[in-house]
């Protein structure tokens, strides 16, 4: 598991200048709530608007790769729900890289906007809001259960 000390630290600017480079996105970037890993959310002159994940250093392909093949699941099912899709990079990959001032990889991934607002900004949590949040994990559950990922089988020390 990732341990939040390992968390990315980048900057807005590095945000857009990644977007840019990665994806030939021109936008402006601000910074989103996250706890292991960093996002950002970015808008360009269009108004279209996404999200930049980078993700903590000690992640691996192969979990970004089942929260990628879990996105595309859930999107394709009958849930009632929207969920983000993943924009892939100029190379045509779904998981990209940056490097950081430290030297040290950090695998990145671009995904399309869900208008709404975080639950960590959300106040208050209402019963009525964490009725809605119950109900919603619950159609997303009933749809994974066909759901199935290599990465997914594993230990989380939560």
């Amino acid at each position: 598991m990732a341990r939040v000390d390992k968390a990315p630290r980048f900057s807005s600017e590095d945000a857009v200048r990644f977007a840019r480079d990665l994806y030939g996105l021109n936008a402006v970037a601000s910074p989103l709530p996250s706890e292991r890993d960093q996002n950002f959310h970015l808008r360009d002159a269009s108004g279209a608007q996404f999200v930049f994940k980078i993700a903590n250093q000690e992640e691996s392909p192969g979990v970004l790769d089942l929260q990628n093949s879990l996105l595309g699941f859930l999107g394709a099912h009958p849930t009632g729900l929207e969920f983000p899709r993943v924009v892939p990079a100029s190379t045509g990959s779904a998981i990209a890289s940056v490097t950081g001032p430290d030297g040290v990889r950090y695998f990145v991934r671009l995904l399309t906007w869900v208008d709404g607002i975080c639950m960590a900004q959300a106040a208050p949590h209402s019963a009525e809001l964490l009725r809605s949040l119950g109900a919603a994990v619950a159609r997303m559950d009933n749809a994974l259960e066909a759901f199935s990922h290599p990465a997914a089988h594993r230990v989380l020390h939560w």
